[in-house]
């Protein structure tokens, strides 16, 4: 367990000559971005995130999770089991990449929280 969520995976963290953070595994349960350290610059969605499957690599510059979900909520969309997420991020850039089943997606909720400009329209609502 950690930061309200529970995982099963392995990996390694180092922290010489700087933070680095490598981990796979089989299972996510309740994972909420926003109780993630702020320093690691994970989005802050309100989101409760469930996977079968993932690996994350982080590092002070650059970030990147793959997974599959199980069942999962972000930003009041609903994700279904076997939806994939490719997320990279490097300073001022986010590349988000997605292939499943998405419910009840608020276009412009997601905008804003997320700071992809053009999504941010009240049309998208």
């Amino acid at each position: 367990m950690a930061y309200g969520a529970t995982l099963r995976g392995a990996g390694t963290i180092t922290v010489r000559p700087a933070l680095v953070i490598d981990v796979h595994g089989d299972r996510v349960s309740d994972l909420d971005p926003r109780r993630l350290p702020k320093a690691w610059g994970f989005l802050p969605l309100d989101a409760s995130l469930n996977a079968s499957a993932y690996a994350v690599r982080w590092t002070d510059r650059h970030w990147t999770v793959d997974s599959t979900l199980e069942p999962s909520t972000v930003e009041g969309a609903a994700l279904a089991a076997g939806t994939t997420v490719k997320i990279a991020s490097d300073p001022g850039v986010l590349r988000v990449a997605a292939d499943g089943t998405v419910q009840h997606l608020d276009g412009r909720r997601m905008g804003v929280v997320t700071g992809l400009t053009g999504l941010d329209d009240p049309r998208f609502a």
